[in-house]
């Protein structure tokens, strides 16, 4: 499926210009998928004598667990889809990790004086 991790472009769309010339593809023509996160924090300030303040925090980090995939990989990890010597398009448009980590959720509690 086009557009998926597996195969996020058609590399068979790409030609390897002859030698000694230049391509025509435009800068930036494929652009990755977005990073979508969404941070939340809940915080509550107890008074339990002047001066001294209990503070309870609750914070949660990629709240929707959405994930983030990274750009697609070229050939080892770059971004090309052809080597120098031959059309080589092994690895091309796969997108093999993510960017951000999985929905993380963290407690505090801090005694003030």
């Amino acid at each position: 499926e086009l557009g998926g991790p597996d195969l996020y472009f058609d590399p068979c769309a790409f030609s390897l210009p002859e030698r000694g010339f230049f391509g025509n593809l435009g800068r930036n023509t494929v652009i990755g998928p977005g990073i979508t996160t969404f941070d939340f924090s809940l915080i509550k300030n107890t008074s339990i004598r002047e001066g001294t303040n209990l503070q309870f925090r609750a914070e949660f980090f990629n709240l929707g667990n959405n994930a983030n995939f990274a750009n697609p990989a070229g050939r080892r990890g770059g971004q090309q889809i052809f080597d120098s010597r031959a059309n080589d398009r092994s690895g091309a448009a796969r997108i093999t990790r993510t960017v951000t980590s999985s929905r993380q959720i963290q407690f505090g509690l801090k005694l003030i004086f």
